[in-house]
Formats: structure tokens, C-alpha cells, sequence
């Protein structure tokens, strides 16, 4: 009752957040909305980020929405960097050796700027995943990485990820970048973007080396990376 109360708040609040509309439409074609012709800008990918609109709806629309390239945007970029990133852990299975407990939190590492991580509070704050709270540290700068669940690495830390992604590659850690050579340098999930709409990667090798399970519905919207082609493709 007190989290479906705190969820409806949050719905609440979003819907008198600033509009920016944007067509929700396939970038590839083979991605098709379910109802035609909606329009979904910030205010409706957030309302979807707090569970206001269902999760597959929200990685569809976040994916295909395009947004200008402005100070403003920017800071929207983080925002809706950090609803994916919430969103992903509900679609990504963890074996149970990589928490101390069932009551574990789900630890968030950030490598980089000060505003994803701060978005990342706000995304997560009061929400669970499988029963699980949220908590998001700082990655500090001596690459320290436990406890990490998600390993966060912004374009700012570029490069540190030669030597970060080796220590964490068979780990139960979900790393997170947004470099061209993320995937390739061992990274899960990579941001880009695409004619100005934020899509993202998925090494479905790494993932299975980190031992982590991806659901279908998230690699249905992802740009699979393939490690032996060092391309992506659906």
C-alpha cells in the first residue's frame, strides 16, 4: 500500500513535468508501437521510468524518441539514462551468489558526472526490484568496484574502461558505458545515440561470461552486439 501510494505520487508529479514531444515511432522498422500516431516526450518516458506506463512501453518509447542537442537536453539525456538503467535491472537476472542476502541492496557504481549519478538517485528512490532496494555510490577514482551490481561508465571516464572492464568481465556486474568501444572492450550495455534518439547495445557474450540472464523483451529493443562480428545487428 505505501509503495503503490508513493508510486502514484510520483505519477502525479511527472504529469506537471515540462513537455517535449516527440513521435513514437520504430528507428528500424522492425519495432512497432502498439498504438499509432502517440506521442511520448519527457513527461511520458519519466511517467513510464516510476511505473506509470509499462517497462517494455518505456524502453520502446525512451529508444525511439528524439531529443535536440541543447544544455537542456543534456540534462534530460541523464534523466532518461537513469530511467534505462533502473528499467534494465528489472530485465536481467543475477545468480543469487552475488548478493550477500535476499535483503542485499541492488548497488548502482557510477565512474563519472555528477549528473547521471544524481539522476540515478532520483530514479530509484522508493522503488524495488525483486524485493531489493536501490543504492548508488560514487566508483572511486583507485577502481574499487565492490559491492558493484551495475557498473556505470560515463564518456567522461573513457578512459578507464581498458582497465576497469577487466576486473569486473566474470562478475556478476551489469557494466553500462557510452563509448563506440565499449562493446567491443568487453562492456554489456552501450548507449548511443542514433539520428539524436538515445538506443543502446547489448554484448549478449559478456552478459553470459558475467553470468547474468537477459530477458527477451530487453534484447527485443536493443541493438544486439555480436563479439565475433565486431558489429551490431538485430
Amino acid at each position: 500500500m505505501v509503495r503503490a501510494h508513493a508510486t502514484r505520487r510520483a505519477c502525479e508529479d511527472l504529469s506537471r513535468a515540462p513537455r517535449i514531444s516527440a513521435p513514437l515511432r520504430s528507428s528500424g522498422g522492425s519495432l512497432r508501437p502498439k498504438h499509432r500516431g502517440r506521442h511520448l516526450g519527457a513527461r511520458g518516458l519519466l511517467r513510464a521510468a516510476a511505473g506509470c506506463l509499462p517497462v517494455s512501453a518505456f524502453l520502446l518509447a525512451a529508444s525511439s524518441s528524439p531529443f535536440a542537442d541543447t544544455d537542456a537536453t543534456h540534462a534530460l539525456e541523464s534523466q532518461i539514462k537513469a530511467a534505462f538503467i533502473y528499467n534494465f535491472a528489472k530485465f536481467v537476472d543475477w545468480p543469487t551468489d552475488a548478493f550477500d542476502s535476499p535483503h542485499t541492496a541492488m548497488t548502482i557504481c557510477v565512474m563519472g558526472g555528477e549528473p547521471l549519478a544524481e539522476a540515478l538517485e532520483r530514479a530509484v528512490q522508493g522503488n524495488l526490484v525483486n524485493g531489493r532496494t536501490f543504492a548508488v555510490r560514487r566508483a572511486p577514482r583507485d577502481d574499487s568496484l565492490d559491492p558493484c551490481h551495475i557498473l556505470v561508465v560515463e564518456t567522461s571516464e573513457t578512459g578507464r574502461i581498458s582497465r576497469v572492464l577487466p576486473k569486473v568481465q566474470r562478475r556478476p556486474v551489469l557494466t553500462v558505458g557510452e563509448s563506440g568501444a565499449f562493446p567491443s572492450l568487453g562492456g554489456i550495455v552501450n548507449f548511443f545515440k542514433q539520428q539524436n534518439r538515445i538506443r543502446f547495445q547489448v554484448n549478449v557474450e559478456a552478459a553470459e561470461r558475467a553470468h547474468l540472464k537477459l530477458s527477451s523483451k530487453l534484447l527485443s529493443v536493443a541493438l544486439v552486439f555480436h563479439e565475433h562480428t565486431s558489429e551490431g545487428g538485430k
